[in-house]
């Protein structure tokens, strides 16, 4: 990951898990594909809630205003996201929904 970000800095390169990884053109991200849909819908930020599982998801976890990460995470974004719901295999989004209110 690191040899491929210094040889082509014009990319966007991120891991996905522990053996893939994500090539992008450059300034694509999933935050800032929620900083772009919130202004297309015109939609605040604080009204956003994101679930995610890997180190892709990390810039978009950062944006939103209510991130989880999932249980089955890497634990390094589990140390860095408050809000720890059920992994994705135990209804981990619908528990995380359940906490901000918008389910029962």
């Amino acid at each position: 990951e690191n040899a491929l970000k210094a040889k082509f800095p014009c990319l966007s390169i991120v891991r996905s898990s522990d053996i893939l990884i994500e090539i992008m053109n450059k300034g694509i991200s999933k935050g800032g594909s929620v900083r772009f849909l919130c202004d297309e819908w015109n939609i605040g930020l604080d009204k956003t809630v994101g679930f995610g599982d890997h180190y892709n998801d990390l810039d978009m976890l950062e944006t939103v205003a209510m991130p989880f990460i999932m249980e089955n995470g890497p634990e390094e974004l589990k140390a860095k996201i408050e809000n720890v719901t059920l992994s994705n295999e135990s209804d981990g989004i619908y528990y995380g929904l359940k906490k901000t209110g918008l389910v029962e």
